[in-house]
């Protein structure tokens, strides 16, 4: 019989009785340095709100999703040019090796798992397809470093008092999101083009991007790489060659 159970990832609620399955109970690795961004998408919610740090945090399994006594946490720092999936595999690895690490001192009593403070939690629900959808007149007003007083509300991220994460739409801030969305879902927007048919509007997903200098000395966003529905990857310089209409008309509601 086992001494403990380890768990890297899951979506599904488990059931109770299983708790006590082993000794020592249910052991998770959560890619966040939990109370903040429980729940499914944590790493995309570090990547969109800045953070420079991040980390892994080993827990005890307790009735609520990523609600459980905290074993041990590892910090990582969130590097400039991370992505979901290279911080996901950085973190993931680091849980597997601070498990290793922890398991006989925990097994043996010496490590106490400490509560988690509920109070300062904050949440990142399953992230679906649609959640990728930046608004046209976002793209084309950072595309220009034109500064909008907008509010983007992000639904999949939530405060501690579970109300959606208000987010400015500004150049770093999209250049974020789409690092935040890659490679799944893909942060997109929609284009109308110039077809043989006439004005046409596609999905654009927009697969890499940087920030750059505007002309009036603050940030506007570079897309480097993109893709229209129903096309092939291209450079952005490429994608501008063949559709050269301004941007305003680019990024259109259609």
């Amino acid at each position: 019989k086992p001494d403990v159970l380890l768990l890297s990832y899951y979506g599904l609620w488990i059931p109770p009785e299983l708790f006590n399955l082993t000794p020592a109970g249910i052991l998770v690795t959560h890619p966040s340095l939990l109370p903040k961004w429980r729940w499914g998408s944590p790493v995309q919610a570090t990547i969109l709100s800045g953070q420079e740090q991040t980390g892994v945090t080993l827990m005890k399994m307790d009735e609520q999703f990523d609600h459980g006594p905290i074993v041990v946490v590892e910090k990582e720092e969130v590097r400039s040019n991370d992505n979901q999936e290279s911080l996901y595999t950085r973190l993931f690895t680091k849980g597997a090796e601070l498990a290793i690490k922890i398991l006989p001192n925990y097994l043996s009593g010496k490590i106490t798992p400490q509560p988690q403070n509920h109070s300062k939690a904050t949440f990142a629900r399953h992230i679906t397809r649609e959640d990728g959808f930046i608004p046209p007149q976002f793209l084309a007003a950072a595309l220009q470093g034109v500064p909008l007083q907008a509010q983007w509300k992000i639904r999949w991220m939530l405060d501690s008092n579970k109300k959606p994460y208000n987010l400015q739409p500004s150049p770093h801030n999209l250049e974020l999101f789409i690092r935040a969305m890659s490679p799944w879902p893909g942060a997109w927007s929609t284009v109308t083009v110039n077809s043989d048919s006439g004005k046409v509007t596609k999905r654009l997903k927009l697969l890499c991007s940087h920030r750059t200098r505007s002309d009036s000395g603050g940030d506007k966003l570079k897309l480097d790489e993109i893709q229209l529905e129903g096309k092939n990857p291209v450079s952005w310089k490429q994608f501008r060659q063949w559709q050269p209409q301004p941007l305003g008309e680019l990024f259109c509601a259609g």
